[in-house]
């Protein structure tokens, strides 16, 4: 979905939200740099006392470390005119109020690291929340209703699937050990929702949720959406108490006999849970200034063991350096161990904050499909009546992120079973949206997405935690160990190590793991890995070495054999295009929730041996949706591409596919939101092969014993790949750990370098890429510009977005295809003058929706270490040039655009000295135009923003509101980007008169957007209305103003309200054009005038809702003496 705009932004602003539509507003206060004015910091301390982390038992010598050393820094703010507003443990650092002019004394402490920025997230749930579903492995049990009323189905199949619970008390679980995670505290992040769930409470009459807070303002009694804590708390720890007739939930379409009774219980029933709402009801955003209160509350306040984060986004570039990532790892210092969802895009790298982050446990989504046939979901009834589970969920969000990570597992969330509350306001209305097939407020949900995964795989480490206590005398794991052992004992599925991490949760496997681990006695069948994930970079086909240890914590001595693996060679590839009609269908089916399908039948043929299958869908119908649904040659329902948008193309994909003749169901609405034309199936088959070599392949371990493997593999020829080790155990159980690897390319001067991909996937999903590729440059010192010239393939190419970002993670270039009436063109540059040495990112976002014929889309492109050729006349460049002040000087610069697209070209004049200017705020204005105001903590129509001119290295957002807040500032430089977070994200001090302050040479030239939030916990009734102005001030080198062009000069625009319109030139690929410059020297004569004529480009705001505002591209120095 697109940003249409720069004046449109502030509508689309609206947008940020997942099933949201409104925005928080913000205002403007005064720039810190004004006379008198003062700044809100968050002061990093340089020692993190470590060797303290702020676990239960060791706050009271945290406290007193941190105390210590924070004593004699808030002495320090008050000398310097300033007042302390906040004091961190978990992150030893504090919020003060302090006067402009002292920053830069207080940033000189030594004792002071730095000051901390803030970011904007996203809640991350599954595209429909009303209709949703899965594709599977078989399962045994394949009952949807019990045969006896009195004795209700066990759910969600989640805890079958991953043998943590079950019907069969002599099924071997984690339950049947004994283990329901009693005496673990489990956190997590979400909406709100309603504590008084029968099921939510526990037999003697105490709640399960022991701590319920709001930071979004909200208050919890406020509506919300309720989708997200509902899923998360339900799947944590349910009680399973209390009994529902899914046969009131049905649709009349299918109904189901009375007594169909299920009870919901929780992967660890046993934990008490930590709800804390971060998210709106309004937008079902928040800001990091939020989230982080909220992570600092769970860990100094509640003491959680387990933080749950179904949150995220995609920011460019993605480097864990955010203020949330900074919480998250002084979490993880203190024992917690901190889950996030990877994300529901698909399996086209796009795994989302914080599941990229090292230091977080990254859950993927594998399917459930056992609620498909209680529902009569997505074609089941075609079928045979039975169904498969077990396989990767067409919606998780996989791949290769750009901290060079894979998911870590993957867990149920395709779909199930989850608690929801018929609660009303006393109005009457809803306050949650918990609701059955029918449309009626329900107790019940269906949930799913890796927001599901994410806190089922909490609710096992919980389990996890308490199997290691009771065998380590009550000590706890800690999350490194946590870690270990989820990975350690998931079960292989034999898919790509980039689509699977480690394989499918296993709590039986893993409680017996923790309880085994560095004790004399074994249980079990377990070997450990002391690393999960590896990454290694290298240059193009690069020898990488990576050593495993391996320990058998299980009962024997155990024979292992040892591969690594990928699964990507191809065997056999078929393609079938079929017609599809919604209004004269010939065949239709009624779904779950009653709507009539139109749909059609093909097959095709998988042959023995076949590993993995991938099964495409693509057809050209803006706007309109078709599906895939997979029958086995059998006629067992199998796989569902489970759309998240309307994104022209769908994917399923299965491992271990059974040989012969299987049918694709393909199909649409029978109405006129339904899609009419052909649609074309495309099924690859793949076999497992070699990625490499391990030594030893094959060796004995005795119980106990260890021992270290080495990993030879390479490196692929531009960007990244990933494989699997896999070890077979002597009882043929598999344990698996990710390898990673990425290529750096050497840029030398006169030598261009190549590179190329192919776009293969996208499944529709709003506001996160349907696909991305990252490549590293190394750029030498003392180049001259760097440049990338990409060309996509195709007559109508899809939307690909390229982001630069520099080697300090700033996105100094966002460059799109795509023209300002919305048409695409087959090439894109991005040039960069005068780059900063070190290891620059490209990242190649395909953007949702895509045009799904055009897939596989392939591309090239060739960097190399140029600028954009420019020609000068007349322009001085010596001391011995002398300009008359009375006559001035005619020059003129020709620009030739040798790149594949058309740019927009402007002169931009500058001196050598800086200054600080006052920002325009394009966004929210006030009547005063440098000022932005909004209400809070109520969404307005818009958020503060500002256009950014290049050149800049300090830029400094202020804030003055009615109420203590924090906000983040960012910049928004992609069509997804408002999804945020972006990076950097700067992270602002508390309090009424609060300020964030970003320093880099040089800041990014683009819109940045401000996202303020109260400081809480709010009152249940919600946080008072109040409002806070805003306002932006740049330190960026002096606009020479003595020279004037044909094209004039965009950029003064953003820091003069009075500055003359600029004309810029439009040139088309392959064309030149000749820019006109008058130099009127204005200095003393004899005085010497130096500085820089930059050539820019001007993005389109149109063109793809970029933010992107400014590239420098050429730059000519000019040198000259004032005559008279």
């Amino acid at each position: 979905m697109r940003l249409c705009s720069a004046k449109s932004a502030t509508a689309l602003l609206a947008t940020i939200a997942m099933g949201g539509a409104g925005l928080v507003a913000v205002a403007l206060a005064p720039p810190a740099d004004a006379v008198g004015a003062t700044q809100n910091v968050i002061v990093l301390l340089r020692d993190q006392h470590t060797d303290k982390p702020a676990t239960q038992a060791g706050m009271s010598r945290r406290a007193a470390a941190v105390g210590a050393d924070q004593a004699p820094l808030r002495q320090r703010i008050g000398k310097l005119g300033g007042k302390t507003t906040k004091t961190y443990k978990t992150l030893n650092a504090v919020a003060a109020t302090l006067p402009s002019s002292a920053v830069a004394a207080l940033q000189s402490d030594p004792a002071v690291a730095e000051v901390v920025p803030d970011l904007q997230w996203k809640l991350s749930a599954a595209g429909e929340k009303a209709v949703k579903a899965a594709a599977g492995t078989a399962t045994p049990a394949q009952s949807i209703c019990p045969t006896d009323p009195s004795k209700p189905l066990l759910e969600p199949e989640a805890l079958a699937l991953t043998h943590t619970d079950s019907d069969n008390a002599q099924t071997p679980t984690a339950r049947s050990l004994g283990y329901d995670g009693t005496g673990v505290k489990v956190g997590f992040i979400a909406d709100g929702l309603d504590i008084n769930q029968p099921d939510f409470i526990r037999a003697d009459g105490s709640h399960v949720i022991t701590d319920y807070q709001d930071f979004s303002g909200d208050g919890t009694n406020a509506p919300t959406s309720g989708g997200e804590a509902f899923g998360d708390a339900s799947s944590i720890a349910a009680q399973g108490r209390e009994t529902y007739d899914i046969s009131t939930f049905m649709n009349p379409a299918h109904p189901l006999p009375a007594g169909c009774n299920i009870r919901v219980e929780g992967m660890a029933p046993g934990a008490s849970m930590v709800a804390l709402k971060v998210f709106s009801n309004a937008l079902l955003t928040a800001p990091t200034s939020t989230i982080i209160q909220a992570i600092d509350w769970a860990v100094n306040v509640d003491h959680v063991d387990i933080l749950n984060e179904s949150f995220g986004s995609n920011p460019y570039p993605d480097n864990a350096t955010d203020p949330i990532s900074a919480f998250n790892h002084d979490a993880v210092d203190a024992g917690v161990t901190v889950i996030a969802s990877t994300g529901d895009a698909g399996g086209g790298n796009t795994i989302g904050t914080a599941a990229t982050d090292p230091w977080v446990i990254g859950a993927g989504a594998s399917t459930a499909e056992q609620i498909y046939a209680q529902q009569t979901a997505y074609g089941f009834q075609l079928g045979n009546g039975k169904y498969t589970s077990n396989q990767l969920s067409s919606l998780s969000s996989g791949g290769i992120s750009q901290t060079q990570r894979v998911q870590d597992l993957t867990a149920p969330g395709d779909l199930n079973w989850s608690l929801c509350s018929d609660r009303t306001l006393p109005s009457g209305d809803p306050q949650y949206d918990c609701f059955d097939n029918k449309g009626d407020p329900s107790n019940l949900e269906v949930f799913g997405g890796t927001s599901e995964s994410a806190p089922l795989t909490s609710g096992a480490a919980a389990l996890v935690v308490q199997a290691y206590r009771k065998t380590h005398q009550g000590a706890s794991p800690t999350p490194q160990q946590v870690r270990q052992v989820l990975d350690s004992s998931a079960d292989d599925l034999g898919l790509p190590a980039d689509l699977q991490g480690s394989g499918l949760l296993n709590s039986y496997r893993a409680v017996q793991l923790a309880a085994s681990l560095g004790t004399a006695t074994n249980t079990g069948q377990n070997l450990l890995l002391d690393q999960t994930q590896l990454n290694g970079v290298a240059g193009p086909e690069g020898t990488i070495t990576k050593q495993f240890k391996v320990t058998n914590d299980g009962v024997g001595t155990q024979r292992v054999s040892a591969v690594l693996r990928n699964v990507s060679t191809q065997t056999a590839s078929q393609q079938k295009t079929v017609n599809l009609s919604a209004s004269a269908p010939t065949h239709t089916f009624v779904d779950a929730i009653g709507i009539t399908r139109s749909y059609v039948t093909t097959t095709f043929k998988v042959a023995p041996g076949v590993d993995r299958l991938a099964s495409t869908v693509s057809w050209n119908g803006p706007g309109q949706i078709v599906r895939l649904s997979l029958l086995d040659p059998q006629g067992t329902f199998s796989g569902y591409s489970l759309p998240q948008g309307t994104g022209n193309f769908g994917r399923v994909e299965l491992h271990s596919p059974a040989p012969g003749t299987w049918t694709a169901i393909i199909w649409t609405a029978a109405t006129s939101a339904g899609y009419t034309g052909p649609a074309t199936l495309t099924t690859t088959s793949y076999q497992a092969g070699s990625a490499g070599q391990v030594s030893p392949s094959s060796f004995s371990l005795a119980a106990g014993q260890s021992r270290t493997l080495t990993v030879t593999t390479h490196s692929p020829r531009t960007t990244t790949a990933a494989s699997s080790l896999v070890l077979t155990g002597a009882f043929g159980q598999t344990t698996t750990a990710s390898i990673v690897t990425r290529t750096v390319l050497a840029l030398q001067a006169g030598r261009p370098t190549t590179f190329d991909g192919t776009f293969t996937t996208a499944n529709g999903r709003d506001f996160s890429p349907a696909q991305t590729k990252t490549y590293l440059f190394s750029v030498p010192r003392g180049a001259a510009g760097l440049d990338f010239k990409i060309k996509v393939a195709g007559a109508t190419p899809n939307e690909v977005v390229a982001h630069l970002s520099d080697p300090s993670g700033e996105p100094l270039s966002t460059v799109v295809n795509a023209a300002a009436d919305g048409t695409t063109g087959t090439g894109i540059e991005a040039t960069r003058a005068n780059p900063t040495p070190g290891i620059w990112e490209l990242t190649l976002e395909l953007v949702n929706p895509v045009l799904g014929t055009q897939l596989p889309e392939n591309y090239s492109g060739i960097a190399s270490l140029s600028t954009t050729p420019v020609f000068t006349s007349g322009v001085p460049n010596s001391s011995n040039a002398v300009i008359s002040k009375q006559n001035g000087s005619t020059q003129t610069i020709t620009i030739h655009n040798t790149g594949p697209q058309d740019q927009t070209y402007f002169v931009d004049p500058r001196g050598t000295s800086q200054q600080t200017f006052p920002l325009v705020a394009t966004e929210a204005a006030s009547s005063d135009q440098f000022t932005a105001s909004i209400a809070l903590p109520l969404p307005s129509e818009s958020v503060p923003g500002w256009l950014v001119p290049t050149e800049g290295s300090k830029l400094v957002v202020g804030a003055s509101a009615t109420d203590p807040i924090t906000f983040d500032v960012m910049p928004l430089d992609s069509p997804t980007a408002l999804n945020a977070p972006n990076n950097p994200d700067i992270e602002s001090t508390t309090g009424t008169g609060a300020t964030a302050v970003h320093t880099a040479s040089p800041i990014a030239s683009a819109l940045w957007a401000a996202f303020p939030s109260l400081i809480g916990p709010a009152p249940a009734d919600g946080s008072p209305v109040g409002s806070v102005s805003m306002q932006a001030t740049i330190l960026a080198r002096t606009f020479y103003g003595d020279y004037t062009s044909s094209t004039g000069d965009p950029l003064l625009a953003t820091v003069s309200t009075s500055a003359p319109a600029a004309t810029p030139v439009t040139v088309p690929a392959g064309g030149s054009a000749t820019v006109t410059l008058h130099l009127k020297p204005s200095g003393s004569v004899g005085s010497l005038q130096q500085g820089t004529i930059f050539v820019d480009t001007l993005q389109p705001f149109a063109a793809a809702g970029t933010s992107g505002f400014a590239d420098e591209v050429a730059s000519v120095p000019f040198t000259f003496r004032v005559g008279a």
